[in-house]
């Protein structure tokens, strides 16, 4: 086998593999009823607080709620929610959510770092 035939195969290994996963998230998000996003181009708008607090009311409605902060320049839901520590992954390698509350539940990308500090993007 010549250096063309593995490179091409191992592409074909590294697609066939990001099928598999593509295809686990989608599984997965077909599970969540009703999605919301909340976005806006600007920062400093009350993207966060508009999430939390929305969040917050669907939960003490009785709804059960995940919130996902991928706030690359200032992931804020953990200290608005009071949430403390790290995510930590379950046996079949997926984060597991901190819990706020019994119908409120919370990802984070700043629970991924050990240290709250440390820059997650210049």
């Amino acid at each position: 086998m010549d250096t063309h035939d593995k490179a091409s195969r191992s592409t074909a290994e590294k697609e066939k593999v990001k099928s598999d996963h593509d295809a686990l998230v989608e599984k997965s998000l077909k599970k969540i009823k009703n999605k919301f996003i909340v976005m806006s181009g600007k920062g400093g708008v009350g993207k966060t607080s508009v999430s939390v607090n929305l969040a917050m009311a669907l939960a003490g409605k009785g709804y059960k709620v995940g919130i996902m902060d991928v706030d690359l320049h200032g992931p804020d839901v953990p200290r608005m929610l009071g949430l403390k520590g790290m995510l930590t992954l379950n046996q079949n390698q997926k984060l597991i959510p901190m819990p706020y509350s019994e119908n409120l539940q919370a990802v984070s990308v700043e629970s991924l770092t050990q240290n709250k500090d440390d820059a997650i993007i210049w």
